[in-house]
């Protein structure tokens, strides 16, 4: 049968109802959980840019939504993302397949100012060898038994006494900054041999100790916030001009 100029517009007429029940059964159709919108060329980036405020709440959020608890997420410009919070995802990963999961050249170069190639920042026979120092020296029941007496004395001597302190005294602490200031104090200890005493009472903490520790969380947050926009753009080229990451001045502003 062949179909003349003439005959599209019947055509066309009897194809039209069927087209608008499609679009409309597509429209009534609900989004799939997980499913969050993709705009043209930006993709996924607008949902990323406005819950940057809240990253970890939202990840958590996206992840629920999904039926297998994991999506992933494409941007112009940033690398490839998969969030999950699947068990079998994350045995598959940081387990079973490791070695097939490598941090990634973009990762490494982000934060190798601040980890350098150390065991967090590095892959392959680097970082095996590592792996395996570390898994020798934690291995030993001395170490074992030094930490856990660190652990105990910070627990102790500093930490339930200030949150009973703060408890008798019905006063406020922010605890992020009390259990960073805990997990601190007790890392310096066992890594270094010297007890920073952050979460010591206010004023019995060496000065030294204080701007330490006050120069390593600005220079974590700093490399953290090369991963957001706009600096995830930005840092490189800061570092070519010697442009700080912010108009704090100390020792900590080497970092670019």
């Amino acid at each position: 049968m062949q179909l003349s100029l003439d005959s599209w517009p019947h055509l066309l007429a009897l194809l039209l109802p069927l087209i608008i029940s499609l679009l409309y059964l597509k429209k009534k159709q609900p989004t799939r959980a997980g499913d969050f919108k993709a705009y043209p060329l930006l993709g996924r980036f607008p949902h990323f840019v406005r819950n940057q405020h809240r990253l970890v709440e939202w990840s958590v959020d996206v992840a629920k939504r999904s039926p297998t608890h994991t999506t992933p997420f494409k941007a112009p410009g940033l690398p490839g993302v998969v969030i999950t919070a699947n068990p079998d995802n994350v045995e598959h990963i940081a387990k079973t397949s490791f070695a097939n999961y490598p941090k990634g050249d973009h990762m490494a170069a982000t934060i190798r100012d601040f980890l350098g190639h150390g065991i967090f920042n590095s892959n392959g026979e680097q970082w095996l060898w590592q792996r395996k120092a570390a898994s020798y020296e934690f291995s030993k029941r001395s170490l074992r038994k030094f930490i856990v007496e660190t652990v105990r004395s910070e627990v102790d001597e500093r930490l339930l006494p200030l949150l009973e302190e703060a408890a008798a005294g019905r006063r406020a602490l922010d605890m992020q900054h009390v259990l960073e200031s805990f997990a601190f104090d007790n890392i310096c200890h066992v890594t270094f041999g010297d007890d920073p005493g952050c979460l010591a009472k206010e004023g019995r903490a060496a000065p030294q100790a204080v701007e330490f520790a006050r120069a390593y969380d600005y220079v974590e947050n700093a490399v953290l916030l090369r991963f957001r926009p706009p600096e995830i753009f930005l840092w490189r080229i800061k570092r070519m001009l010697n442009v700080q990451v912010t108009k704090r001045q100390g020792p900590e502003d080497s970092l670019g």
